[in-house]
């Protein structure tokens, strides 16, 4: 063995003249990456099939097989050659030559060689082709375990012996090419051991048509004695760097068109390839959509991007978009457009999610090669529930999609759509379940916005205090929680107005307090602590009113007194906001503050006239006789009157007094009689004592005098004067 050459002289008998080789990873030749050949001198002594040399798995069914005169049906009578090559799925790959070209008595050179990369299989005679196939890629069984038998084959015993001599037999891990076979026939006698072989093209590189941008490989198949040297031209000059068996290009230009060729050699020769022609047409130009992210709420800028070839004038396309999730706002040229480019925008279809663009530039102006951005559109994003990918695509309605050049031809060009993702949105009013909503506005989040304004609930975060300031709904809040967001939750809720993606302060005003509390003077709009008496050791209802105008849905308000003086009991809604919810923060009423959420359903109104809205019931702490004021306030709870809409109302909020008086005594009963009063009462109302006061009531009251207890009644005897008179009975 020598290189990856084996050679043997033998002459055999035909009886039990054999030879073989064991197997071993040298003789895998079926396992090269190029092929392999089996060339030899052959002096046959007699005619019929015989064995010349194969690889066989002893039971005759499977390796590679070379014999001479092989009968039909395999073959084609005395004097033909034959191969079988078996792959290792054991399909079996046959064929011959004609029979009469091999004779008895006279030395012949015969081969076999096999081609991996393009499965050309070829049988030669004294270096003429005499058959030649192409049975695909496949690896033919030549190992492991299988041994290399030459002039015979075992299977159960030796079979079809060769009877004859053989010469200079040689097994080749590679295909030699034609000249290479022609060669070793030239040699003859001489051998070819020593003599090495000129480098030879077996298969050139071939030529190819690609588009700009492509990865090209050219390669080249080379025999010849090693080492073998490689060098790479591009129109007949030598690529730098470019030595190798093949050549890669990658990216290629316009520019890299041209003829490509390769140069082998070795110490014994040089030979240059037939050119390869590779041509470089410029793909079809792409209008693309580039991707965009969007939230609801807000706007959304898409870009339109040209991938130019540096000849095109104009273009014109349609985008289609779904117009309830994506609203068109507006176009614009790119910031790739050219100096001087023109934007025709058409948007008759918008509403219907279709819109027409055309860009154009000068008579003789073109787009320069590579990408740019050509325009961009804007539109306004819906809000959306769940995260949502909403394609714009293009179409030919109301414009047609075309790309133009100069000559004002059209040209191809590839048209790629693409997608505006938009994340799920936050709503305003959208505060439970708390702290993050669930992304709807429900009847829920009316009852939670509700106690929000009564201060009930604080809230944790600024995005929830934003998604809690919800009115009014145009600016998404004014940084203060009051009845007219409580409203607009209820009218989310009910569907009566849109949801509305949250926005809007993320804090409270720093002014504090709450809107619409400015005199109403016009309005004539007027909330009413109504002034009450307490009996001394009772409890009793200071009425709130409100002067109703007829557009009140709702009010939010807080009520200060003095907490040494009352002490609250309840609240519950007035007669005239029967029907409606009562939010009250009680939480600070042992500091003299109450704050109060009431609303009428949502799209309800307070009927017009004077209605008494709540009740607020009051013990004394005081002894009679005894005043004290009770004041609205902005805290806990902002003051302010709400329409329907969750617009402020502007209203008058009017201060009351409650009277704190004794309880009342046992009932008097008095008769005249001519000029005296015959004041009675009961005996059983002990320790009272009678008082009268003179002019006016609120002077100074004196104990009468005189009093009898006469049966089960007590008896004053009083006579009259010329002024006024009061009695009452006192406990002292």
């Amino acid at each position: 063995m020598r290189g990856n050459t084996a050679s043997l002289a033998a002459r055999s008998a035909g009886v039990n003249d054999t030879a073989s080789v064991p197997a071993g990873p040298q003789l895998n030749v079926g396992a090269a990456a190029g092929g392999f050949t089996i060339e030899s001198w052959i002096k046959p002594a007699r005619a019929g099939q015989q064995a010349l040399v194969e690889w066989n798995n002893r039971a005759g069914t499977a390796g590679v097989h070379f014999w001479l005169g092989q009968d039909p049906p395999l073959g084609r009578g005395a004097g033909c050659l034959y191969a079988n090559l078996v792959d290792v799925n054991n399909g079996s790959h046959r064929m011959s030559s004609v029979g009469g070209l091999v004779s008895t008595g006279a030395w012949h050179h015969v081969a076999l060689t096999y081609s991996k990369s393009n499965g050309l299989t070829t049988l030669y005679v004294n270096g003429a082709s005499v058959a030649q196939q192409i049975l695909g890629s496949f690896t033919p069984q030549t190992g492991p375990g299988f041994d290399l038998l030459f002039g015979h084959r075992i299977a159960g015993g030796v079979q079809f012996p060769y009877k004859g001599a053989m010469d200079e037999v040689s097994i080749y891990a590679r295909p030699l090419a034609a000249p290479e076979i022609q060669a070793l026939v030239r040699a003859g006698s001489s051998g070819k051991c020593d003599a090495g072989f000129p480098a030879q093209i077996v298969a050139g590189p071939r030529s190819q048509i690609v588009v700009r941008g492509s990865t090209v490989v050219f390669s080249v198949a080379a025999s010849g004695t090693a080492p073998l040297s490689y060098q790479w031209l591009f129109n007949d000059a030598p690529i730098e760097g470019a030595n190798g068996s093949s050549l890669t290009l990658n990216g290629v230009p316009l520019s890299q068109g041209g003829r490509y060729s390769v140069e082998v050699s070795n110490p014994l020769g040089r030979v240059t390839s037939e050119p390869a022609i590779l041509v470089v047409n410029p793909p079809a130009a792409t209008v693309r959509v580039i991707n965009a992210n969007g939230a609801g709420g807000a706007e959304v800028s898409v870009p339109v991007e040209l991938v130019a070839n540096g000849n095109e004038n104009a273009l014109g396309f349609s985008l289609n978009f779904n117009a309830s999730v994506l609203g068109f706002v507006g176009a614009s040229l790119g910031v790739g457009a050219p100096p001087g480019a023109a934007l025709l925008v058409n948007t008759n279809e918008s509403a219907a999610g279709r819109i027409g663009l055309v860009v154009g530039l000068g008579a003789d102006e073109v787009f320069p090669e590579g990408t740019q951005q050509v325009a961009r559109v804007t539109f306004l994003v819906a809000p959306v529930l769940n995260q949502t990918d909403v394609p714009v695509s293009f179409g030919d309605r109301p414009t047609l999609r075309q790309l133009v050049e100069v000559r004002a031809h059209v040209l191809p060009a590839s048209f790629v759509a693409g997608t505006v993702s938009i994340a799920n949105s936050q709503f305003e009013g959208d505060v439970a379940s708390r702290p993050d909503g669930d992304r709807s506005v429900a009847t829920v989040d009316w009852v939670q916005m509700g106690r929000f304004v009564a201060r009930l609930d604080t809230l944790s975060s600024p995005s929830e205090f934003q998604r809690a300031d919800c009115a009014p709904r145009a600016t998404k809040g004014n940084g203060l929680l009051t009845a007219s967001d409580w409203v607009q939750a209820g009218r989310y809720a009910v569907g009566l107005d849109p949801l509305t993606v949250q926005g809007g302060p993320t804090e409270p005003d720093a002014g504090g307090g709450g809107g619409g509390f400015a005199a109403a003077s016009i309005s004539g709009r007027q909330l009413s602590l109504v002034n009450s008496l307490i009996v001394q050791g009772q409890t009793n209802v200071v009425p709130v009113t409100l002067e109703c105008q007829g557009d009140e849905n709702a009010a939010s308000f807080s009520v200060v007194f003095d907490p040494a003086k009352l002490v609250f009991v309840s609240a519950a809604p007035g007669a005239g906001a029967v029907g409606g919810l009562l939010n009250l923060n009680s939480g600070e009423a042992a500091q003299g503050r109450l704050g109060v959420a009431l609303a009428a359903p949502p799209g309800r109104m307070f009927a017009a006239g004077m209605r008494e809205v709540l009740q607020l019931r009051f013990a004394a702490l005081v002894s009679a006789p005894a005043t004290t004021a009770l004041e609205f306030s902005n805290a806990p709870v902002p003051r302010e009157v709400s329409d329907v809409a969750a617009n402020p109302l502007p209203s008058e909020y009017t201060a009351g007094t409650v009277t704190v008086t004794p309880p009342p005594g046992p009932p008097l009963r008095i008769t005249r009689r001519d000029n005296s009063l015959f004041i009675t009462w009961s005996s059983s109302a002990a320790g009272f004592e009678l008082e009268a006061a003179e002019g006016t009531l609120g002077t100074a009251w004196s104990l009468v005098p005189g009093v009898f207890e006469i049966g089960e009644q007590k008896l004053a005897i009083v006579t009259l004067g010329g002024r006024e008179r009061y009695f009452r009975l006192r406990k002292p």
